[in-house]
């Protein structure tokens, strides 16, 4: 099933907070913005839609903004805000001028009529009120006619005019009191009421008017509250009061939680960041302080952090956490180059002094210790100075010099002192000076103490410019050097200045000009000297237009710092009488240094100047003392002409002083004998603030008992401001035993399986004799993986007051695993034709071990020359442990014969031993063959004479055999792949020496044990008659003296007869291959390794081909000796030299032109051979052969696969057994019946003449006496035999023979001891 996503999720935005924006100035909306909302889907994509845009104009009121955020799927969230727009901007209203009226005579009251006063708001919405109304009726006196314009959102404009009747007595009125009142809860205002002020007038009527009605919202601070009474007559009376909010509530701050951090690197602080805590108060204003600030160095151990909200009147809220700051940092120290010193003549010692080394620690707290102080007598020779440094924390380094006193006469003394570079700073802010630092230089080491001096030393504050720093140093011998550098101080501070503002005047009227005075601008610099220059001076007559006024200020480095402003002299006559009068900006100054006050100066308030004097008041002065909070000071100004205009600004007084707190100093104790801690005890500070209030908190009380180690005790001092100090000192409690660490044994494992390494555990050691914490430190842990070898693993253990012990011990890991090789498998090689050797290649064997890396050696290396024989390839694989192993594998090369030899004697050559002998001669390879008179038997697969591939030439006595293995006993030959089995008489050919004469036969490898007369050969048995010989595959047509072996054509001589694969049973008259001995010609035979004798005419037969001289060659499984014939055998060719054949393990000694065969002894006649298949009759000279039947002439052998007749002299093969007379050789399949000199063959009739012998494949058309064979035709002379796939020529009548001669009589033919099979050699 089709598994469907569904999104359900829904996305997630979140809006800004409420927002309140004031209208545009004339407007009665305002443009507002705020950022776009972040909306996130986990769908990745996701819709923001909105009722507004930001930017979009909003009207007053408040305004609800939503958002909403969609994803593809559906799935919604949405937030909202409001926005409020504030409309501060009150409406504008002008009324009439005043109205002065009088009754009509005799009445005390009038009706007054006038125009309504026309007013405008930015909202558009605007109500008028009024007190009176035109056409209503007064009474004598004065009455303010007051109209109030307002608008929706509450401002107010008012103006007003009189109408006098007559009236000239002002009303009285008495307002309340001051109000005090605190804000509401959560606001920064609060609604304060009062009762309305009581007013009479003469006239009856009296109006009030106030600025503030009871039950208006008043921000914190003081307002003045007006009121004005008129009577109808004009005449005003007013009052005023205080109403005064109080902000009481406290603001609100969280702070983060604790904090554990190290120190930074070579500081005994470290810089500790967290989240600034958010504080919250009812007036929207708060001030956060601290004593420190995130971001701040804080010193080793634990320091609380205060903060402290306070708004903006006094209220203040506080909370704190910890910072505790962790030393792991351990100490440096450098110890002075090595000294070489000399003692005094006819001294053998000397006091050396040298400088104490110089440890620093980030902490600032350092202990040094060493086995030898400056000032020590030490002898002649070479001393080892150790020091240790360590920290209050337990940190440790150390470091050595050697000490050699040489004898006073080889010593040359030279100081040598190298001072730093040249340094260029910048002046500190705000001064004209620079605290410079520097690396005091460093000296060799005299023959005594060396004194450096110099003028300046690092930490000197220099004045600006170049100064240079000279430095000696001289030893107590006179030896003396000095160097120098300089140190530039460049002032780049630029000074600063502050023009006024901006100034608008007006001349008196009927004057173009007027004189301008203004307040000098005032200009600072840290060198204490700055020039101001400006283009026009306080004073200057400037004429109506606008003048733009510049001053510079530069101090005597050039730096320079600018201000300007704008004076514009306006025409009195076009000015618009406008009294506007300036406040400075609020000031914010902190306390006066150890008081809870502050004096506060300032500019008064500069008016433009209008038609006639201005008038400005002020609650308070300039150079007025202001407690700590904040005051609203106001200014109101007003000329005689009625114009008006105030303003009001804040003097709040901080008190930013921290209160002072002073420690006690650092205390050292030691525990009572055998205690780890103490109470210690100490004056309390005392703390001062100038606000008269001061809170002092710490993390330790004395009394405390504290542990053996290094304590920072803190104190910290705060006031209602939240301004706080702090002091700390240390608490040393020094544990005064000693401290010993005991290590485990030497430890010894193997490498873990598989592995280079070994993973090593042990128990952690043991610390002893400190009373309190110890710090244990390892350049190894317990699970660690070591590497082959020996790792020293030490241990120092420490204790916080510097005590240290340190041990060690070896971890060694033994490589015991062998590595693992694979040698490849045995390998089988012939050599090229006609050589011993040949070079042989083979992939190295891949060898790993686990410690990655392995030696591989081997005694015979790939792309060696190898002889033929068997080769033991051996390989050694070895680790750098000595873990040894080995593989082997078989390198086997196999001769391969020549392609052609010519043959001229007949020499047979055997492996071990040769012997020579006249006539003709027979070599046998890989198979053994018996021949008896003119028939020779080889096989394939059963006892076919088949040669392949190569074509060969040979003599008339040569026979030549390939490949295929015969085992022969006593009864039985075995050729390639089937045995045959043979009867009467055997010849051995062991162990006894023999001696041949005439005919030879050599043999290779195997021995055979021939029969008297018999042969037999697997698959299907044929009986053959005296002289036939059965051939198979296809039938070839021969050429005189030629022989073709199986795929090639051969061309055999006359008397020529080839078999293939079928085996045939001869009977007694029956020339076959082994066993029985026969008569051959003069042929010499040689054997192997056990000397036999054998008779008249014995032959042996092997496995394997062998290289041969000229004449010789090889036969295989049954050997055969034919007089005046060719033997033509299959598969492989085999080259041999002329006259040799070579055979193996055993030899054999054969008679003249005796040769046995298997089975059953035959007696042939001289020209007659029968094969099998179907019984054919042919005269006494005809062969048939098979597939296309050839005339040839009368001494041609034709073989088929349907009967056919022939000549006497025929000879025919197949593959089913057949029955044949006496004479008769019968072959496999099918049986045929063949008269004395027939021989009947497979596949096609052929009609031959007597003396034609036709085979497989091709036909070939030969003279009377040549014999065709299978595939591929070879040419041969008459008395020459053809091997497989190559040719070879071979001379008539030499045969060489191997390991030792021996003596036989005419008729014998030895073979081996045992029988043996062997595949078919390569």
């Amino acid at each position: 099933m089709d598994k469907v996503l569904v999104y359900v999720e829904n996305p997630s935005i979140i809006c800004p907070d409420d927002i309140e924006e004031y209208t545009d100035p004339g407007e009665d909306t305002a443009v507002v913005t705020w950022s776009q909302p972040n909306a996130t889907d986990n769908s990745g994509s996701v819709n923001v839609t909105s009722n507004y845009q930001q930017g979009s104009n909003f009207v007053i009121g408040s305004t609800v903004v939503y958002y909403n955020a969609s994803d593809p799927y559906g799935n919604v969230d949405s937030c909202l805000f409001t926005v409020t727009v504030i409309d501060d901007e009150p409406p504008t209203i002008l009324c009439p001028d005043n109205i002065d009226v009088a009754p009509e005579p005799g009445e005390a009251t009038v009706v007054v009529n006038w125009t309504q006063p026309n007013a405008t708001d930015n909202s558009g919405y605007v109500t008028v009120t009024s007190d009176y109304e035109s056409g209503t009726e007064f009474s004598i006196g004065s009455t303010s006619i007051h109209y109030n314009a307002s608008d929706p959102s509450g401002n107010m404009d008012s103006c007003r005019f009189n109408v006098t009747v007559g009236d000239v007595v002002n009303p009285e009125i008495i307002c309340p009191g001051n109000i005090e009142v605190v804000t509401d809860a959560g606001q920064a205002t609060a609604v304060v009421t009062w009762t309305s002020p009581n007013a009479t007038d003469n006239s009856g009527s009296v109006t009030l008017s106030s600025n503030y009605q009871p039950g208006a919202e008043f921000a914190i601070g003081s307002t003045i509250i007006s009121y004005n009474a008129t009577d109808p007559f004009g005449n005003v009376d007013s009052c005023n009061f205080n109403v005064t909010v109080t902000d009481v509530e406290n603001p609100s701050i969280i702070c983060p939680y604790d904090i554990e951090e190290y120190t930074g690197l070579g500081e005994d602080t470290a810089v500790v960041t967290w989240s600034q805590p958010n504080a919250t108060d009812n007036s929207g204003s708060v001030n956060v302080t601290s004593n420190y600030q995130q971001g701040s160095n804080f010193v080793i151990g634990s320091t609380v952090v205060y903060y402290n909200a306070s708004d903006p009147y006094g209220n203040v809220d506080s909370c704190l956490f910890t910072v505790t700051v962790i030393d792991d940092e351990p100490p440096t120290i450098l110890c002075p180059d090595n000294i070489d010193v000399a003692p005094e003549p006819g001294e053998a010692t000397v006091v050396v002094n040298w400088t104490q080394p110089n440890a620093t620690d980030n902490s600032g707290y350092v202990t040094v210790t060493s086995d030898y102080e400056s000032g020590t007598e030490f002898s002649i020779g070479s001393t080892s100075i150790r020091y240790n440094a360590s920290d209050p924390s337990g940190n440790v380094d150390s470091c050595q010099f050697n000490l050699t006193v040489q004898d006073a006469e080889d010593l040359v003394i030279i100081i040598i002192i190298i001072c730093p570079d040249a340094i260029v700073v910048s002046t500190d802010p705000g001064l004209s000076t620079a605290l410079v630092n520097w690396t005091d230089p460093v000296t060799n080491v005299s023959s005594g103490s060396v004194t450096v001096t110099s003028n300046y030393q690092p930490g000197t504050e220099f004045a600006m410019g170049t100064t240079i720093v000279y430095y000696n140093a001289s030893d107590s011998l006179g030896n003396m050097d000095s160097c120098n550098f300089t140190v530039t101080v460049i002032d780049d501070e630029p000074p600063t200045i502050l023009c006024p503002d901006n100034i608008d005047v007006a001349p008196e009227p009927g004057e173009a000009t007027v004189v301008v005075n203004w307040t000098q601008p005032y200009a600072t610099d840290n060198s204490g000297y700055v020039t101001v220059k400006s283009d026009y001076q306080s004073g200057t007559e400037f004429s109506i237009g606008s003048t733009s006024i510049h001053y510079n200020a530069s101090d005597p480095s050039g730096n320079v710092d600018s201000c300007q402003f704008n004076l514009t002299v306006q025409d009195a006559e076009d000015a618009i009488i406008i009294i506007i009068i300036i406040c400075p900006d609020a000031i914010e100054v902190s306390t006066d240094p150890g008081l809870s006050t502050a004096l506060v100066n300032w500019t008064d308030p500069v008016t433009n100047v209008s038609s006639g004097s201005v008038t400005v008041t002020s609650n308070y002065q300039p150079g007025t003392e202001f407690a700590m909070g904040t005051t609203i000071v106001y200014y109101n100004a007003s000329d005689s002409l009625g114009n008006m205009d105030s303003c009001n600004f804040t003097v709040t007084v901080t008190d930013d002083e921290p209160p002072t707190i002073l420690c006690p100093d650092n205390i050292d104790v030691a525990p009572e004998p055998g205690e780890a801690t103490v109470v210690v005890n100490w004056t309390q500070p005392i703390a001062n603030d100038n606000s008269g209030y001061v809170t002092v908190t710490s993390d330790y009380e004395s009394g405390t008992e504290f542990s053996i180690g290094f304590t920072n005790v803190n104190y910290n001092a705060s006031d209602t401001s939240g301004n706080m100090a702090s002091c700390h000192f240390n608490v040393t409690v020094t544990d005064i035993q000693s401290l010993s660490i005991v290590c485990p044994d030497d430890i010894e494992v193997n490498t873990d399986p598989g592995e280079a390494i070994a993973l090593v555990n042990w128990t952690d050691p043991s610390t002893a004799g400190s009373s309190g914490s110890v710090a244990i430190t390892s350049d190894y842990q317990p699970g660690t993986e070591f590497a082959i070898g020996t790792t020293i693993v030490f241990y120092n253990a420490s204790d916080f007051i510097g005590n240290m012990a340190s041990c060690h011990f070896n971890v060694t890991v033994i490589d015991d695993e062998n590595p693992s090789i694979f040698c490849p498998d045995d390998i089988e090689a012939n050599t090229d034709p006609g050589e011993l050797a040949t070079y042989v290649n083979w992939t190295q064997p891949d060898a790993t071990d686990n410690s990655g890396s392995v030696n591989v050696t081997s005694n015979h290396q790939p792309g060696t020359e190898f002889s033929i024989g068997f080769t033991l390839i051996i390989y050694v694989a070895s680790d750098p442990s000595g873990n040894e192993v080995s593989c082997h594998f078989n390198l086997s090369i196999i001769g391969t014969a020549e392609e052609s030899t010519t043959k001229s004697r007949t020499t047979v050559d055997t492996t071990e031993e040769q012997s020579t002998e006249s006539s003709s001669t027979t070599m046998t390879t890989e198979g053994p063959t018996t021949a008896i008179d003119s028939t020779i038997m080889t096989t394939e697969e059963l006892i076919t004479i088949s040669t392949s591939e190569g074509p060969t030439t040979e003599l008339p006595t040569t026979i030549n055999t390939t490949e295929k293995t015969t085992t022969l006993q006593p009864t039985t030959i075995n050729t390639s792949d089937e045995t045959t089995t043979k009867y009467e008489t055997t010849f051995s050919t062991t162990q006894e020496p023999t001696t041949l004469t005439n005919t030879t036969i050599s043999t290779t490898e195997e021995p055979t044990t021939l029969l008297n007369t018999t042969i037999s050969t697997t698959k299907e048995p044929s009986t053959l008659p005296n002289t036939t010989i059965s051939t198979t595959v296809e039938p070839t047509t021969p050429q005189p003296t030629t022989i073709s072996t199986t795929e090639e054509l051969t061309t055999l001589p006359p008397t020529t007869i080839s078999t293939t694969e079928v085996p045939t049973t001869l009977p007694k008259s029956t020339i076959s291959t082994t066993e029985e001995p026969s008569t051959k010609p003069e042929t010499t035979l040689s054997t192997t390794e056990v000397p036999t004798t054998l008779p008249n005419s014995t032959i042996s037969t092997t496995e394997e081909p062998t290289t041969k001289p000229e004449t010789t060659f090889s036969t295989t499984e049954v050997p055969n000796t034919l007089p005046n014939t060719t033997i033509w055998t299959t598969e492989e060719p085999t080259t041999k030299p002329p006259t040799t054949i070579s055979t193996t393990e055993e030899p054999t000694t054969k008679p003249p032109t005796t040769i046995s065969t298997t089975e059953e002894p035959t007696t042939k006649p001289p020209t007659t051979i029968s094969t099998t298949e179907e019984p054919t009759t042919k005269p006494p000279t005809t062969i048939s052969t098979t597939e296309e039947p050839t005339t040839k002439p009368p001494t041609t052998i034709s073989t088929t696969e349907e009967p056919t007749t022939k000549p006497p002299t025929t000879i025919s093969t197949t593959e089913e057994p057949t029955t044949k007379p006496p004479t008769t050789i019968s072959t496999t399949e099918e049986p045929t019946t063949k008269p004395p000199t027939t021989i009947s063959t497979t596949e096609e009739p052929t009609t031959k003449p007597p003396t034609t012998i036709s085979t497989t494949e091709e036909p070939t058309t030969k003279p009377p006496t040549t014999i065709s064979t299978t595939e591929e035709p070879t040419t041969k002379p008459p008395t020459t035999i053809s091997t497989t796939d190559e040719p070879t020529t071979k001379p008539p009548t030499t045969i060489s023979t191997t390991e030792e001669p021996t003596t036989k009589p005419p008729t014998t033919i030895s073979t081996t001891e045992e029988p043996t099979t062997k595949p078919q050699p390569q």
